[in-house]
């Protein structure tokens, strides 16, 4: 019951069939301890008028009880947890509320891809927009981005680490204009380039020092072209940031829900054709992901 809990906290306003398929465990048993914390006044349900289904949303007692058991004020639990409910944080679960088309556009790329990784046997660790501003606490660029998820995924046969964090742009087009998705673009930058170098080793095993890459994914509801005309405006920043590593992909999101987040409907920058999220392959490797090898990094 804690679990489904903690899971309603961090993803409000999913119904109980949406929790099943991004929180892990007995069915039957998910939706007893659901009717459970609705018993308890844990939880609350929304509605929305054109919908029969609950929408599950933790209560300020729920956020209470979970802060208890961890030894933390409640509001202090949730910015570390990422969660919101109807309580302190309402503000935050109203502009979800009312923003619906947004929100359900979000929504349906974290089940997209939970399903995606639960088939590859991976595991998924998905955030909404309103946790980002605690999640790159620390870096001297503190709140510069605020995208609508991020995720850390790992699937098998990739490194322990998994692959780089994934920050999700999720783009409705006529809300967003070209000076306005350069801001966003440069945000990144700002991040990554504060972000601290670590030790490696160059492919001749000599020493050699790395920043950090990370991810940023743009899914446009409006066309493939819209994806296209994100990644050159994307080019147009990359060039006033050198040395700094971003990866910028873009898709359709008529492709992402279709095919899945996992097979290649990504775009990059001056590549014509659709490949993988994660970074490039070798060759050999890509071979073998279309003759039906499986996923891989």
């Amino acid at each position: 019951m804690v679990d489904i809990l903690a899971h309603i906290g961090r993803h409000p306003l999913y119904t109980a069939d949406e929790l099943a398929h991004v929180a892990p465990g007995d069915v039957s048993r998910q939706r007893q301890g659901i009717e459970r914390l609705r018993r308890y006044d844990l939880i609350t349900a929304f509605y929305y008028s054109d919908e029969r289904a609950r929408r599950y949303v933790m209560t300020e007692e729920g956020l209470a009880f979970l802060a208890a058991r961890a030894a933390l004020p409640p509001a202090a639990y949730a910015r570390a947890a990422g969660m919101l409910t109807d309580g302190p944080t309402r503000p935050g679960l109203n502009a979800q509320y009312t923003n619906r088309a947004h929100t359900d556009g979000v929504r349906a790329l974290h089940l997209a891809f939970a399903r995606d990784v639960a088939a590859e046997g991976g595991s998924l660790e998905w955030w909404g927009e309103w946790a980002s501003p605690y999640l790159v606490r620390g870096l001297a660029v503190v709140g510069a981005i605020r995208p609508d998820a991020e995720l850390d995924l790992s699937l098998p046969g990739m490194p322990p680490a998994g692959m780089p964090r994934v920050y999700i742009e999720y783009d409705r087009s006529h809300q967003t204009q070209g000076d306005t998705i350069a801001t966003k673009i440069a945000h990144y930058y700002d991040v990554a380039a504060a972000l601290p170098a670590y030790a490696s080793t160059d492919a001749d095993g000599r020493p050699q020092t790395e920043r950090p890459i990370i991810t940023v994914a743009f899914v446009t509801e409006e066309s493939r072209q819209r994806a296209f005309n994100i990644l050159d405006t994307a080019i147009s920043v990359w060039r006033k940031y050198p040395g700094t590593r971003v990866r910028m992909r873009a898709a359709w999101l008529p492709d992402v829900l279709e095919k899945g987040p996992l097979h290649p409907v990504w775009y990059k920058p001056e590549h014509p054709e659709p490949i993988y999220l994660g970074p490039e392959v070798e060759v050999a490797q890509e071979e073998a992901m279309r003759a039906g090898q499986g996923f891989s990094l």
